[in-house]
């Protein structure tokens, strides 16, 4: 029942124009690749190599959206530093906070529909399709 209700939301978020890539996308990749993970778990992959793989490729587009962050933002402050009078770019710390909360969060959000599928038994994940 909760499948059905996500794949019902996807639809709405996108026409609304929402980000719904983390939320509702990424459980969805997991739960629509089920037949995929049964025949990798038939040929002997072990769960942390699914736990892996599936955590890998959302982690790769978080590391590689803070990393054009990162660099955006010290655009950004050097042309306030330019425009503003007496703006000093001190948030060194501030971006080195929120960018571990930022990896945190999207590592958890990665990690546990990947750790869901990780636990599909190969047999049932045969059937379903």
């Amino acid at each position: 029942m909760l499948q059905s209700s996500r794949r019902r939301a996807a639809p709405y978020c996108e026409q609304r124009g929402w980000a719904s890539n983390g939320i509702i996308e990424h459980p969805l990749a997991v739960t629509q690749r089920t037949n995929e993970i049964g025949v990798r778990m038939a040929l002997g992959a072990t769960p942390s190599e699914i736990l892996l793989s599936f955590g890998k490729r959302g982690l790769a587009l978080t590391l590689a959206g803070l990393a054009i962050g990162l660099v955006l933002s010290v655009i950004a402050a050097r042309s306030m530093t330019t425009l503003l009078y007496g703006f000093r770019p001190d948030y060194a710390p501030t971006v080195t906070a929120v960018s571990i909360i930022l990896v945190a969060v999207a590592a958890l959000a990665c990690f546990v529909p990947a750790r869901r599928a990780s636990r599909v038994d190969p047999v049932i994940a045969l059937r379903n399709e």
